[in-house]
């Protein structure tokens, strides 16, 4: 990021949690630097006196808090989480190698436990066979082990799959809009999509989709940009959690 406006005794007040790219910069500069936490625990004090009319447990809450938005430091494993198209395939390759992690394609661990393609495990069984052979394959990974997991797109559409990226993983949402990943995809790979993305059935994917990627991801990062920059973003944010 660019830091040169930042300078000793500036006062940088950062709403995002836990600790930032900014929060690092800040410090490096000498800034009174305030995190996102502290804003958030000063409004619920006096919104607990509002609400209740007695005085907050201000240190149980500040407890929870550090509890609540601490980056878990068992977690080894990195998941990449989005659209289709968005990447995740192609920049989890470039961030196993990188972090010197083991790359796992979901969709490809499906076909290996099925022993056929997507496509045809759609034919045979439909989107509902399909979806239970993913939680079976996502289930049968190792939790705590260092890899670089790339998901399907409609993978966090099950509430059990991502209770599972979410106990076991750093989740990243690889964030795009539609037609930057339509872009991305050759014709007639995705069976849920009809070729071309244009009559209407990819606005209504991602709309079905985003609401999975927005409970479970750890951070969000824009994936419109080149895969070596999508990339060196995430790295710069996750590297402090998955090499504690």
């Amino acid at each position: 990021m660019e830091d040169g406006w930042l300078r000793p005794g500036l006062w940088v007040l950062d709403a995002r949690y836990p600790e930032s790219v900014l929060a690092r910069a800040a410090a490096g500069r000498g800034c009174r630097y305030v995190p996102g936490e502290e804003w958030l625990l000063h409004q619920a004090l006096p919104a607990y006196r509002l609400f209740t009319g007695r005085e907050a447990p201000a240190s149980e809450m500040a407890e929870a808090l550090d509890k609540a938005v601490k980056p878990d430091r068992k977690k080894k494993g990195l998941a990449l989480v989005g659209f289709m198209g968005c990447g995740k395939t192609d920049v989890g390759r470039r961030l196993a190698g990188r972090l010197g992690f083991h790359f796992v394609d979901l969709d490809r661990r499906v076909e290996e436990r099925e022993g056929r393609g997507v496509g045809a495990l759609f034919e045979s069984r439909g989107e509902t066979g399909f979806r239970a052979a993913e939680k079976a394959a996502l289930a049968g990974l190792l939790p705590g082990r260092e890899v670089v997991l790339a998901c399907g797109g409609g993978a966090l559409l099950a509430e059990e799959n991502r209770r599972t990226l979410a106990d076991n993983f750093l989740v990243v949402w690889l964030e795009a809009g539609l037609a930057a990943c339509l872009e991305r995809i050759a014709p007639g790979s995705r069976p849920l999509l009809e070729e071309g993305g244009n009559d209407g059935r990819g606005e209504k994917l991602m709309a079905a989709r985003r609401p999975g990627y927005a409970l479970t991801a750890d951070l969000v990062v824009d994936a419109e940009g080149s895969l070596e920059e999508t990339a060196e973003v995430i790295l710069e944010e996750a590297r402090p959690v998955l090499e504690a």
